[in-house]
């Protein structure tokens, strides 16, 4: 029997490591308009919203709404990647926002704990990175 990919049985797919999936009581558009506001009022600056429905919609697939922001802030991301050159394969920092088939929205996002382990960071780097939680803290209270 052939495996099931996540969504397709109603039920919450895993959290792959290293992932942090919080779920939004907000629908999906006020949860990205939200995560936009949020951004700016931290400081940091979008550089792109990727919509992923209608880019499938382009190619005649159905995609439930999912969308990936992208965003930074030079002043905290160039220190870090200062102190671990390789961080800059994460950075600028993005959070996908998508609705399950349960019309639930997700907000997923990299733990930064596991991307300062991953690339060796300690100390005040650690706290550079988890400026994304606090954006995401903001907007799902």
């Amino acid at each position: 029997m052939a495996a099931r990919g996540p969504g397709t049985t109603g039920l919450p797919a895993p959290s792959p490591p290293g992932l942090v999936v919080r779920g939004s009581r907000f629908s999906h558009a006020q949860t990205l308009d939200r995560l936009i506001a949020a951004i700016a009022a931290h400081g940091a600056t979008l550089f792109a919203v990727i919509d992923h429905t209608a880019n499938a919609a382009t190619v005649g697939l159905e995609l439930p709404p999912t969308s990936v922001l992208i965003f930074g802030n030079p002043a905290v991301g160039t220190p870090v990647m200062l102190a671990a050159p390789s961080l800059a394969l994460d950075l600028p920092s993005r959070i996908l926002v998508r609705s399950t088939v349960n019309r639930t929205v997700d907000v997923i996002y990299l733990d930064p704990a596991e991307l300062a382990e991953r690339h060796g960071l300690a100390g005040d780097d650690v706290t550079g990175l988890a400026g994304l939680v606090r954006i995401v803290d903001d907007v799902l209270r």
